[in-house]
């Protein structure tokens, strides 16, 4: 991983499976920003770590999630961090239990990356314009919603307007 994100070029980015085990898949993708990094935690399993992400209840009674958490202006340095990857790594292989939970993505890690507290960072990452609020899974799918919403993060990035992106996840659900 290390050096695939030294390798990106400006402007590009890299998807990476992640979560808990096999039971609660996270997508993280980074992007690569002149001198820094973004990176994003894409999430849309309610069981585990969604109660982290911004949420509005504009639709009562659906409750909306903001399934993409962006932290913004990561150094290089906290980007290629070993002990970090390694605390990844170790969320994705091991089964939840008391010590591999949500909290340790959400409260320690995301916070380690840009010295700021999760509060800051989920600030900021509500006025980036490619996040949006979606209504979280209802299936045992987050592995399928959470490449969709990483691929619609994206675009949204590139300049694709919302309704375009809809438009071309229901083509990507018809097929």
């Amino acid at each position: 991983v290390r050096a695939q994100l030294v390798a990106l070029s400006d402007g590009s980015s890299l998807f990476l499976p992640g979560g808990v085990g096999t039971t609660h898949p996270v997508l993280y993708v980074m992007e690569k920003e002149g001198e820094s990094y973004r990176f994003a935690v894409i999430n849309t399993d309610p069981n585990w770590g969604l109660e982290y992400h911004l949420a509005h209840a504009d639709s009562a009674p659906k409750i909306k999630y903001q399934t993409v958490v962006v932290v913004r202006d990561v150094p290089q340095e906290k980007m290629l961090d070993e002990a970090f990857w390694g605390m990844v790594y170790k969320l994705a292989v091991l089964p939840p239990d008391k010590f591999n939970k949500p909290v340790v993505l959400y409260d320690i890690l995301l916070p380690f990356l840009v010295d700021r507290p999760l509060e800051q960072i989920l600030y900021e990452s509500e006025q980036d314009a490619a996040v949006e609020y979606k209504t979280p899974q209802r299936s045992g799918t987050a592995a399928y919603r959470c490449l969709m919403q990483g691929c619609a993060y994206i675009l949204r990035r590139q300049g694709m307007s919302s309704a375009d992106v809809k438009r071309l996840g229901f083509c990507m659900k018809l097929q």
